[in-house]
C-alpha cells in the first residue's frame, strides 16, 4: 500500500472539501488514482479535463507514483 499527499484546486478541492490529505491506495498509476478519488469525493470532471503533477512537475496520468509522493491534481485554470 501506498502513502500519498493528495493536493486539489479548484473544482476539485471544492468538491473533496478539502485542499490536502493524505491517501492509502494500492493503485500504480494517476489515472486509476484519480478513478478512485473520483468515486471516493463525486467528483464531476473526467480524467481527460484534469492535468496531474507529480513532486511539483507535470506528468501523463499514465505514470506510476511512489509511496511518500506528492501529487496534484487540476482542473482547467484560465487567467490573463
Amino acid at each position: 500500500m501506498k502513502s500519498v499527499t493528495m493536493l486539489y484546486f479548484a473544482q476539485l478541492s471544492a468538491q473533496a472539501g478539502c485542499a490536502e490529505e493524505r491517501w492509502e491506495t494500492d493503485v500504480s498509476s494517476l489515472q486509476e488514482l484519480f478513478a478512485e478519488l473520483k468515486q471516493q469525493h463525486t467528483w464531476t470532471l473526467s480524467l481527460n479535463k484534469v492535468r496531474f503533477a507529480r513532486n511539483d512537475a507535470f506528468c501523463a496520468a499514465d505514470e506510476s507514483f511512489d509511496d511518500g509522493d506528492v501529487l496534484a491534481i487540476m482542473p482547467p485554470m484560465s487567467g490573463g
